[in-house]
């Protein structure tokens, strides 16, 4: 198929493109004619390059990807995921798209409390806005708009604070794993995130939305497994932070059926796997 990808050259967009080019599909990128990107927020820019590469299916992983990002500047965040977005979809109607497959986050469905339903951040709000526009492109359109909803993603190469790069920083510099007895955010390793997301984009029939995590875990269980990949000891410390609560349940079962999925990596592999390629990009010997 010919697949276009927003935020191709992002963290998990690179991942998958390498993905959906393995399988044999035509990918392309959100770039002009000259392979410069486009700004999401550049709607005439975003609609030409639609028009040049005439996909078959989007995957839409283009945004600001995370509440730590251009904290400074809400105008930007919220054009970047709201407006960007709305020109994504209409620009995929206008060139006869079957489907675009919209990353959302669960951080959309973080809430204070379980009775309160509405998201703690405004990276957060904008992802539920998301969600939304991708409903109503359904309804208004012949467009089909699953929605993936991403947990904190860890592995190689990211550039972006995450507790479970902070903690192998940690033990690989100070030699201690300093962990709260805390739920944490629901994640997973970036490649697992990318093939799901590759084949929700190219698979046969989809759902209205899946969820791409792939562990529930507290901090002395993520700690230990970092502690044993490294050497490092352990320390517990207490926490004032409140485990996060969240509106809704979520179960991966579908994403991995639906993207034809055997299973996403053991957490102790994944684990192994990030500390290693930390190591490799410091040097650090073992």
């Amino acid at each position: 198929m010919r697949v276009l990808v927003t935020g191709h050259s992002g963290f998990v967009g690179r991942r998958a493109v390498a993905a959906l080019r393995a399988a044999g599909h035509d990918v392309r990128g959100l770039e002009t004619e000259a392979g410069e990107p486009v700004d999401l927020i550049d709607a005439e820019a975003v609609r030409a390059a639609f028009a040049r590469t005439r996909p078959e299916r989007v995957l839409h992983l283009g945004a600001v990807s995370g509440p730590m990002l251009l904290a400074d500047r809400p105008d930007l965040v919220l054009r970047i995921n709201g407006e960007g977005t709305a020109t994504v979809l209409e620009a995929a109607r206008a060139v006869g798209a079957a489907r675009v497959v919209f990353a959302s986050s669960v951080a959309a469905h973080a809430a204070p409390s379980g009775d309160d339903p509405d998201p703690l951040t405004l990276y957060g709000a904008t992802k539920r806005f998301g969600e939304m526009l991708a409903r109503l492109a359904e309804r208004n359109g012949n467009l089909e708009v699953p929605i993936v909803r991403i947990g904190s993603v860890f592995g190689s190469g990211r550039q972006t604070d995450n507790p479970i790069h902070a903690m192998v920083h940690m033990a690989l510099r100070d030699r201690v794993v300093r962990y709260a007895e805390r739920v944490m955010e629901p994640f997973i390793e970036a490649g697992d995130c990318a093939a799901a997301l590759a084949g929700i984009t190219v698979a046969d029939g989809t759902r209205p939305a899946y969820d791409a995590i792939a562990y529930r875990a507290s901090e002395s269980e993520v700690a230990a497994l970092v502690a044993r990949a490294t050497g490092a000891r352990l320390e517990r410390v207490a926490s004032s932070d409140p485990a996060p609560i969240y509106s809704r349940r979520f179960d991966a079962s579908g994403l991995l059926e639906d993207a034809a999925l055997p299973g996403f990596l053991p957490m102790d592999v994944a684990i192994n796997n990030l500390v290693a390629a930390i190591r490799r990009d410091a040097n650090i010997l073992v």
